[in-house]
């Protein structure tokens, strides 16, 4: 699928917030509780300033907003990344398109090594999505008392 990737701006917020509260993203969030709209605000706020945070919008050819992706620095040569698929373009290769397209235009933001994509054990759908992606499965632990798969993804390739 053909996707326009942009930088996330202030209009993003509500939009964001709406997937962010979607149930099943809930149930895939490592914290499960629900967000409120004025602590959203203020994190959103903060997110795009900081230099360290990269996060980007999807629309598809209509001009349709289809998902965003998150990266995170972790250290000097990581980040961690975070995505989100629209649920009206789930299960049809939109997240792999979503990954793969905000992956190369971190490659024109910022010098990283190594993206890290931390997934429960029990999101099939996603592990299979970073695996395609190009990620490689690190290890298994326990993290936040959630069996979860550690993924890293080489910058270099």
């Amino acid at each position: 699928m053909e996707l326009n990737i942009r930088k996330a701006n202030q209009d993003d917020c509500y939009q964001l917030f709406k997937w962010v509260n979607d149930p099943m993203v809930r149930e895939s969030s490592f914290n499960s509780d629900r967000i409120e709209w004025d602590s959203h605000q203020v994190w959103f706020k903060e997110q795009l300033s900081r230099k360290d945070c990269w996060i980007y919008m999807a629309t598809n050819k209509d001009e349709k907003s289809v998902g965003q992706v998150r990266f995170d620095q972790v250290s000097i040569s990581d980040v961690e990344v975070d995505v989100s698929v629209s649920s009206k373009y789930r299960g049809n290769g939109v997240g792999l398109s979503l990954i793969k397209f905000c992956i190369e235009k971190l490659r024109s933001d910022a010098e990283i090594k190594y993206v890290i994509a931390w997934v429960k054990e029990s999101n099939i759908s996603s592990l299979k999505t970073f695996i395609k992606a190009g990620f490689i499965v690190k290890k298994t632990i326990l993290r936040n008392r959630i069996k979860s798969i550690c993924l890293i993804f080489s910058m270099k390739d």
